[in-house]
């Protein structure tokens, strides 16, 4: 039996036009496998620091497709700790918020 990866975080965009990553921070586990949700018109890319997490070809940059929840992404930490990533979409219009997206792995 498979088990469906979840979705932990989505990409959105307020009614007042601001972009939005929610929650952020978002929660992770050692090792756990997961998705961001793109729920903007506009294809979105993802940037985490080395270290932290990586898309299907292993590299921390991926491409969320608008309207989109891919690919799979893994959390490659071997430890607890908080870091900051980027999410820009379109012509580099950065989802933050207030505040830029973070993350907090913990066992």
């Amino acid at each position: 039996m498979s088990s469906a990866v979840a979705t932990k975080a989505w990409i959105i965009r307020k009614g007042n036009g601001q972009l939005q990553v929610y929650p952020s921070p978002v929660v992770l586990k050692i090792d756990e496998t997961f998705k961001i949700r793109n729920l903007t018109d506009s294809d979105a890319t993802a940037v985490f620091p080395d270290g932290t997490v990586v898309g299907p070809n292993g590299e921390p940059r991926v491409s969320i497709r608008a309207g989109k929840c891919d690919p799979d992404l893994k959390v490659v930490a071997k430890e607890p700790k908080y870091f900051e990533y980027d999410v820009t979409l379109g012509r580099g219009l950065y989802a933050e918020g207030g505040s830029k997206p973070g993350g907090i792995i913990d066992p």
